[in-house]
């Protein structure tokens, strides 16, 4: 290898620019007191790399008697880790820090109203302000998209040329691992914790050992375990004062003794509906992102186009009157459903699905084969893949930014603040994981409603398991996607016939029996 070392005379200069550096930082302290009393006192090697970027001429210096635009260049790098995570390229961070430059003059009059606050100044400016933000968007993280987009979709592919002839689209059936999340709204909000707990928590835990379940404890995270025969696994907490929720174990349909335990289990949950402790909420469904794709980030591309462009399945399979009354589809979105960012999502999803197209008719490219990748290395495509995905085409960090919540105790800044991105129609942040939300390999379904019996768990995983089996067989029959009309309708502008003629005619089209789907209509 040749000579890495820096020579004597560069290590100097590099010295001599820490050094003013750290003389300036403290004066920065000093003249920032009411920041610093909240912070504490601390310089970390992002706040250190902005610094040095500017003294150093790559970006502007801002100097002045202001401390304002001091804090925004302060926390540039926390910004852009915020918006483009581990995928962000080095000019990627000089291009942003440029078009806030450019509208410095925005940034430093929104900042100085927003106050400090605990978040990311820049974050606060572009929440505070909608054209800022639109403009962001449409130049800036549209400008990366363009960049980015046709790699991503160029690793779905590979060159017939280098491929053996017995090196297909492996012709599997996915065997898919779920997950639940059954949650449900206490009715007395006024309740402390511990009333909370005597009211829903003891009860639930008393009826299930009724029924045969024996407690086995708290987990590390202070949640009550319960087991069945020993080989299925159930926890149950409150999530926030608002919520009761229960999650069990992954498992796969045919495994033993699952759809006994889930009988029992909403039998203990109708104990609470019927003595009005509790009402329904949701039933977030997690998918193992291995099992139900095979490691082929094509599938979940195919599977988000499937219900983009199908929205009306969040009434069918959701809690149908809350969302056209409610606006409940706010917490489980398609794009038809955005607001402000409808258009930018769709556009930038049908320049993937014509890159994606095109591949896929060019007679030079067949489809990735994936045998004999270990599954670390499938997992870090699929990271690679929903990452982009999520950041650019759900634009999670735009919806963190403009997510309203219904109910929050807080000042507007912080209620702003909450998880509001992971409020998608399907989730895709946990596979990454976000600062917070937990990593997990598993694709989260937000939209189905909180079923009302165990025979209804079973419909949702055939259905899943049914969708799944369909994208696969067009994958493999090279079978192109369907672009998102631009003027797709919001879930609730459906009718009442539209959702059910075109549900039970998509059941029918994926292979189901739609009769046995009549239960979510209210007509079995």
């Amino acid at each position: 290898m040749p000579d890495q070392t820096i020579d004597t005379g560069r290590v100097t200069e590099i010295c001599d620019v820490l050094k003013k550096i750290f003389q300036e930082h403290s004066q920065g302290v000093k003249s920032n007191k009411d920041y610093f009393k909240d912070k504490g006192l601390n310089y970390d090697l992002a706040e250190m790399l902005i610094d040095y970027l500017a003294e150093t001429g790559f970006i502007p210096v801002w100097k002045n008697g202001d401390n304002v635009p001091w804090l925004l260049r302060r926390q540039l790098f926390q910004f852009f880790e915020k918006i483009l995570s581990r995928y962000g390229k080095f000019s990627e961070l000089i291009a942003i820090f440029g078009f806030i430059d450019k509208h410095k003059s925005d940034f430093i009059k929104i900042a100085k109203t927003s106050g400090y606050g605990n978040n990311n100044l820049l974050s606060r400016v572009l929440r505070t302000d909608d054209d800022l933000r639109e403009t962001f968007n449409k130049s800036m993280m549209a400008e990366i998209f363009e960049r980015r987009y046709m790699h991503v979709i160029d690793s779905m592919f590979a060159k017939k040329s280098e491929f053996v002839e017995s090196s297909g689209y492996p012709l599997m059936s996915p065997c898919l691992k779920y997950g639940e999340e059954f949650e449900y709204y206490l009715n007395s909000l006024s309740d402390t914790k511990s009333e909370a707990r005597h009211k829903a928590l003891y009860p639930l835990e008393e009826r299930l050992e009724q029924q045969g379940f024996k407690y086995l404890g708290l987990n590390k995270h202070n949640q009550r375990r319960y087991t069945l025969n020993n080989d299925f696994e159930i926890i149950s907490f409150l999530d926030t004062m608002e919520c009761l929720e229960i999650n069990c174990k992954p498992y796969h349909l045919d495994d033993k003794h699952v759809h006994e335990c889930f009988k029992k289990v909403i039998n203990a949950i109708d104990f609470l509906r019927n003595n009005r402790v509790i009402s329904y909420s949701s039933g977030h469904k997690h998918v193992d992102v291995l099992s139900a794709t095979g490691g082929d980030p094509a599938i979940i591309m195919a599977i988000e186009c499937e219900l983009q462009n199908n929205p009306y399945l969040l009434r069918f399979f959701g809690n149908d009157k809350r969302i056209v009354s409610d606006r409940e589809a706010q917490w489980h979105k398609t794009f038809g459903d955005f607001e402000k960012l409808k258009g930018s999502a769709i556009v930038r999803m049908n320049q993937m699905i014509a890159h994606y197209n095109t591949k896929l008719m060019d007679g030079d490219y067949c489809i990735s084969n994936l045998q004999g990748v270990t599954n670390e290395e499938k997992m870090e495509n699929l990271k690679q893949f929903t990452g982009f995905y999520s950041r650019f085409v759900h634009m999670t960090d735009f919806q963190h930014m403009t997510g309203k919540w219904k109910f929050w105790p807080c000042d507007q800044f912080d209620a702003l603040s909450g998880v509001a991105e992971k409020y998608m129609a399907i989730s895709l942040l946990h596979i990454n994981g976000t600062a917070g939300i937990d990593a997990l390999p598993t694709m989260e379904f937000r939209f189905f409603r909180c079923p009302k019996t165990a025979e209804e768990v079973q419909l949702v995983n055939e259905f899943l398991q049914a969708w799944f089996q369909f994208v696969h067989q067009c994958r493999r029959d090279n079978v192109p996607l369907e672009p998102v009309p631009a003027d797709i309708k919001a879930s609730r502008d459906y009718s009442p016939e539209e959702v059910r003629s075109c549900s039970l005619a998509y059941l029918e089209k994926i292979g189901l029996d739609w009769r046995r789907y009549l239960v979510f209509l209210g007509e079995a």
